[in-house]
């Protein structure tokens, strides 16, 4: 392919072409191709194909700036300086002329400076006029001056257009042209390398796997659709979340009940959100709920919990205290005395120094400047004031003092809000404080005849803790007027309780939503809850046979399942620009298509690229996959030192140590270290059938399909992304569309092994089959 002819272009948009070229390829994404590509991709490479002919094209024919800009006011300088050069061949060297414009400048650089007498100006600007009139006289000297003329008036042109012009073109190449080409030039990098570039992890940044949970990296999805929308058909109640650990049921709570579901800006909502940790009992946990509804309530409103104490400072701290500072005085004292006296001889004769001169120089000034603008004021008022105007408008608006009166902090508190305010202060004090009032009298009569008679009375009165009934009570009541309250206003009321999957087993949760679902029945208040997947089933499994505490306590159950490959590519995508379909597909099938595995496995990506400084599928696949095959294998290995197994186990187990210590030493970057490290983890897969059924004393067999699960699983994942040609047997498989070969079946595997091994097992044999991968034999039932 041709370069691009610069010559159809003004001067100076080649140079300022390659500037911006250069400020592109410092971009820390596009440096890390070529810098690791040395001999498919290199920086001479990437210039080159930046100047070929309808790459240059497109791009300027695009760019809006430099079609009104840059070439406007470059294509006027170039044709002033084409006017001058035809203008300068045209005239000749003329003595008179040149004499001319010698006088001329010395009247104009050195009279001034220099202080010529009036006599020598006017003699010098006598002798110009003279020969000037000459040469304008003379029939044979007339054309040469006025080409001279031209000469003149075609330099003025031209310095006149080329200031506009070098001032474009270098605004053009530092601000407008590198956005513009940092795109074009990832695509030229893409026909460089081909299907290659799908398979380099390159990526501009990772800021949302450093803060994994920063609002600003949430994605949406249609499980947020369909949660709003059952939001939006009740009136109040509880709704649950259920789903596997990690897949995002916190975050779709926390997004419910701050009023950010499908939408940045937030809904006015007054919401609380508490965890449960695994020992609350329900009472404990009621208490706790309404001490945060009170404190979120004032704060709402921009009101603190009032304190019941004074703090009070021992008697015994104030010598102390007052000792140690009275010393730090003396130092402090001392160390100002022995400045002052260093100093204040110097400090005095500076401060005359510039108090003479300033009552020397400022009157006048001042009198200058005041004078100025007085007399501007007076005799010109439109334009000053015209220029007054803006500049004390931009002035109030840069202050911010406007826009920081003009936001509310808190929400204005009205009169109807008092009461509730002081109730909330109140019920504070009742549930954090235990207060005791004791009333003492005395009566008595003064003695007589040495005889006193008297009587005394001492009453006390101790506050008792609430009962759970009456906490219900008091906390339903002051919940209902809140949203009543808040209704009128338009606000809602959220309540979100996170982590009910913590408890423990479903029968715990099913006794704590029992104890607590008492609160659930305030009208106008929504309660968002997450619960284990076993709460979701036995919700949905009401009526058949019976109903449980679920069907009561809930209004409606939403299930959170895994990710699939497209939202897995959406959500790091967010986190990860840049980050490639294959690494995608990757640390899908090894998180399961669970959000918060995929955050952990992108991690341990990002890190073991800046480690190694490698940019392959093929090697960062192999490392990544032998780090997880090593840590699960080992793993395996603790399991089953807890448990009981038979003699025949020993050999298996044997396998087992030998394929971990293998992972620990193999370098997958070479064939056959790989390929080794696949036979053995392949020994390890095929399952024996001799060990298929346990005995009394051996219940390790059960645990070993899991192994021979696993181990088949990540060799099937060594198989397909540590390949060289991975890319082009994806194609292949992508426009084959056999259902059991695509990549988003790896993370249903994943899961399915959690549930049944001879499933997960079943499922990997497809898989392999629609790839064309060796089959493994599959264990006979029994």
């Amino acid at each position: 392919m041709s370069s691009f002819d610069w010559s159809t272009e003004p001067d100076g948009v080649e140079w300022a072409w390659n500037a911006a070229i250069d400020r592109v390829l410092e971009d820390p994404e596009i440096r890390s191709y070529y810098e690791f590509e040395t001999i498919v991709l290199s920086r001479a490479r990437l210039r080159t194909a930046m100047h070929r002919q309808p790459v240059v094209t497109r791009a300027l024919d695009a760019d809006t700036v430099y079609q009104q800009s840059v070439k406007h006011f470059g294509a006027r300088r170039d044709s002033a300086r084409q006017s001058l050069r035809q203008a300068r061949e045209r005239a000749e060297f003329d003595p008179l002329l040149s004499w001319a414009v010698t006088i001329a400048l010395v009247l104009l650089f050195l009279s001034a400076p220099v202080g010529f007498p009036w006599w020598v100006n006017a003699a010098l600007g006598s002798l110009f006029v003279i020969l000037l009139f000459r040469s304008a006289t003379d029939v044979q000297r007339r054309p040469n001056l006025i080409n001279w003329l031209n000469v003149a008036w075609f330099a003025s042109a031209f310095v006149w257009c080329a200031g506009p012009a070098v001032f474009y073109a270098f605004l053009w190449s530092r601000t407008t042209l590198p956005p513009r080409l940092t795109p074009v030039m990832r695509q030229e990098i893409t026909r460089l390398l081909g299907p290659r570039r799908e398979s380099l992890l390159v990526f501009r940044n990772h800021k949302g796997l450093i803060h994994a949970h920063d609002p600003q990296f949430w994605v949406s999805s249609h499980i947020e659709e369909d949660l709003k929308r059952k939001l939006d058909q009740m009136d109040g109640g509880a709704i649950a979340i259920c789903g596997p650990r990690g897949a995002g049921k916190s975050t779709l709570l926390r997004k419910s009940c701050e009023g950010t579901l499908l939408q940045s800006v937030r809904s006015p909502n007054f919401h609380v959100v508490v965890q449960t940790p695994a020992n609350y009992k329900p009472e404990e946990f009621l208490v706790s709920l309404f001490q945060q509804v009170c404190v979120g309530y004032l704060k709402l409103y921009g009101r603190r919990a009032r304190g019941p104490f004074v703090f009070r400072v021992r008697a015994a701290d104030v010598p102390r205290r007052a000792l140690r500072y009275l010393v730090d005085l003396g130092y402090l004292v001392l160390g100002l005395a022995g400045l002052f006296f260093a100093l204040r001889a110097p400090v005095e004769d500076l401060f005359s120094w510039v108090a003479d001169a300033a009552r020397a120089t400022f009157p006048q000034l001042w009198d200058v400047v005041s004078n100025f603008f007085v007399d501007l004021w007076a005799e010109h008022p439109y334009v000053s004031r015209a220029a007054v105007v803006p500049v004390s408008l931009w002035l109030i608006v840069y202050s911010g003092i406007p826009f920081w009166l003009g936001r509310r902090r808190h929400r204005k508190l009205m009169r109807r809000h008092r009461k509730l305010i002081a109730d909330c202060n109140s019920y504070l004090h009742l549930l954090r404080h235990t207060q005791s009032t004791s009333n003492a009298s005395t009566l008595g009569l003064p003695g007589i005849i040495g005889i006193t008679v008297g009587g005394s009375r001492t009453t006390g009165l101790q506050s008792r803790t609430l009962s759970y009934p009456e906490l219900v009570d008091h906390f339903c009541d002051l919940l209902t007027r809140i949203s009543l309250e808040e209704k009128d206003d338009a606000w809602k009321v959220f309540i979100g309780i996170d982590e009910l999957d913590r408890l423990g087993s479903a029968e715990q949760a099913r006794a704590f939503l029992a104890e607590v679902k008492a609160i659930f029945t305030v009208p106008g208040v929504y309660f968002v809850l997450t619960v284990s997947e076993d709460i979701g089933a036995a919700f949905v499994r009401r009526g058949m046979p019976s109903r449980d505490i679920t069907d009561s306590s809930l209004e409606d159950v939403l299930y959170v399942g895994r990710r699939d490959l497209d939202d897995a590519r959406q959500l790091l995508q967010q986190r990860v620009p840049g980050f490639t379909d294959p690494f995608v597909a990757l640390v899908h099938a090894l998180a399961g298509g669970i959000p918060r595995d995929l955050i952990r496995y992108t991690r341990k990506l990002v890190e073991l690229r800046h480690r190694t400084g490698d940019l392959h599928l093929t090697s960062l696949a192999g490392r990544l996959l032998l780090e997880e095959i090593e840590q699960a294998l080992s793993s395996f290995r603790v399991l089953h030192g807890e448990l009981a197994h038979s003699p025949e186990m020993g050999p298996r187990l044997h396998t087992l140590h030998v394929v971990t210590n293998l992972a620990r030493q193999v370098d997958v970057t070479e064939e056959h270290g790989r390929e080794s490290f696949q036979r053995a983890l392949s020994q390890l897969a095929t399952p024996d059938t001799e060990l298929s059924q346990p005995t009394d004393t051996d219940t390790a067999p059960g645990n070993w399909k899991e192994v021979a699960s696993y181990a088949l699983f990540a060799l099937t994942l060594l198989e397909v992304f540590a390949h060289p040609d991975f890319t082009e047997r994806a194609q292949q498989q992508q426009d084959f569309g056999h259902p059991d070969g695509d990549l988003d079946v790896l993370a249903t595997i994943r899961l399915e092994m959690a549930i049944s091994p001879g499933s997960a097992r079943l499922m990997i044999e497809r898989f392999r089959m629609a790839w064309d991968l060796q089959r493994h034999p599959i264990p006979r039932p029994s």
